[in-house]
């Protein structure tokens, strides 16, 4: 079969898409027509997207002025070209990089190409769930009480949802001199009313990054990247946007931005219309017996020493205690009920919301989800969950950059690969966060995390053998 007549025949289904893109395949967002008709190069009238003048640079400024940034940018090549060339222009080969050990491995990727050195910052984990929380503010200030990286990164909301106060991390990096990028990939909505919480741009970082396609009713791949502050410059962002964005852009992706755009100026009813949606969703969940969403269908839980806040569009349903991964979950929604989630984890799923849901899809997820959790506490629940305790990562003993350079062997993810220095990433995707970064030692707590992995059935990547699931690595005991 075809891709395309694959698409077709998912697109004419009677599934329901908890999954990205926000616009959930409904077509009158964009009102688009044939899209043959609309594909188009550079030609006069339509600006150039490497050089704006005209409706491109009117489309940017107009970003800009709705989220509240100095500068904005179009990104045609997902968010990872944004993050690429933040990381790049705002640091130089062999600075230090202070992020969050939960970054998405195109933070990493940034780190390799500038040859960048690492500081690490691990979030708490939430032991109901399994899920990182937020990044401590004074966890930063500590951390640049000591060293003095180029740039700091963090990632909120992070893939579930969860926040991170932004508005202090930003005070305390400034207060150091240091500008703050914020990957809010997944919070391209955020700060336009609703009921939903503030964004990063408005909270003071200096670099902010989204994704339009996650959550807004724009094509996959789209998003913008936003400057403020004096901190980084414009033309080096821009000079990388230019390296890192094909020189043929799409006007297709890029009209689905500008459509995005307008929707934002022309006011907040569709978000308040989209949170009152999830309102509805949240309000039966108060039934649920073995399943639970985190951090909870009540805002005022008072966990906020692990989550500063998160962002309700986001449905995180946990499994634990219930005797079910969360890969048995989502088989249960697509096989019995015609509902595609977005991922599943070990013993978690996400079900991603967007502009383009409706009551009739989000009732039917909220009764699918009851249905299941009386079928599971009425067989009596099991434990299905492991004890991960905080951040599982390997020891460092190269410098991502530095591990390419190393001639390694394929060995295989065993208790034999212990203490051997992985030369490749090794994670589990989506979310994309590396759970071992090249130049890592692999230790028995990496070892544990991998096979529970396996055994629920997350699919693992990174490795160069994927079916022998071994990976390229070294001994560095004698260097």
């Amino acid at each position: 079969m075809e891709l395309y007549e694959k698409l077709k025949e998912y697109g004419e289904s009677s599934s329901y898409p908890m999954h990205m893109p926000g616009h959930k395949r409904n077509q009158e967002w964009l009102k688009m027509d044939n899209p043959y008709k609309l594909d188009i190069t550079e030609i006069d009238g339509f600006d150039d997207l490497h050089e704006p003048e005209g409706i491109l640079k009117e489309g940017m400024e107009r970003a800009a002025r709705l989220y509240g940034a100095e500068e904005s940018w179009y990104l045609i090549n997902g968010s990872t070209a944004g993050i690429l060339a933040g990381i790049m222009a705002a640091t130089r080969p062999g600075d230090q990089i202070l992020m969050a050990r939960n970054c998405h491995k195109s933070v990493y990727h940034g780190v390799v190409l500038n040859q960048l050195n690492p500081l690490y910052l691990c979030p708490p984990v939430d032991p109901r769930s399994g899920i990182f929380g937020s990044i401590s503010p004074d966890a930063i200030d500590d951390m640049l009480r000591e060293h003095s990286p180029a740039l700091v990164v963090i990632t909120s909301p992070t893939y579930e949802g969860i926040l991170s106060d932004v508005a202090s991390i930003a005070e305390i990096c400034h207060r150091h001199g240091i500008p703050l990028m914020v990957d809010e990939a997944h919070g391209a909505h955020l700060g336009f009313g609703g009921g939903f919480p503030g964004n990063s741009v408005a909270a003071g970082a200096d670099i902010v990054v989204h994704s339009l396609h996650k959550t807004m009713p724009a094509f996959t791949q789209t998003g913008l990247i936003h400057r403020r502050g004096n901190l980084v410059s414009g033309k080096r962002i821009k000079h990388f946007l230019d390296i890192f964005q094909t020189s043929s852009p799409s006007y297709i992706l890029m009209a689905g931005i500008d459509r995005c755009l307008h929707l934002l100026e022309e006011g907040d009813s569709w978000m308040t219309a989209w949170k009152e949606r999830l309102d509805g969703f949240y309000s039966p969940m108060k039934r649920l017996r073995v399943l639970s969403l985190v951090p909870g269908w009540n805002r005022e839980t008072g966990e906020k020493s692990i989550f500063y806040d998160w962002d309700p569009s986001k449905l995180v349903i946990s499994t634990r205690g219930s005797g079910h991964s969360g890969k048995e979950l989502m088989q249960i929604l697509r096989d019995c009920y015609r509902i595609e989630l977005e991922m599943a984890s070990c013993d978690y799923v996400i079900a991603m919301t967007g502009a383009g849901d409706t009551w009739e899809g989000l009732a039917h997820f909220a009764e699918a989800l009851l249905e299941i959790d009386q079928e599971w506490a009425s067989g009596g629940s099991g434990v299905n969950d492991i004890s991960l305790g905080g951040c599982q990562w390997g020891r460092s003993r190269l410098l991502p950059w530095q591990a390419e350079d190393e001639e390694g062997e394929y060995i295989f993810l065993d208790e034999f690969a212990l203490g051997w220095v992985s030369l490749e990433f090794v994670y589990a995707y989506p979310p994309g966060i590396p759970i071992l970064v090249p130049g890592e030692e692999v230790t028995e707590d990496v070892l544990k995390l991998i096979r529970h992995y396996e055994e629920m059935g997350i699919p693992m990547r990174g490795y160069s053998d994927q079916e022998g699931h071994r990976i390229l690595a070294c001994r560095i005991e004698d260097k």
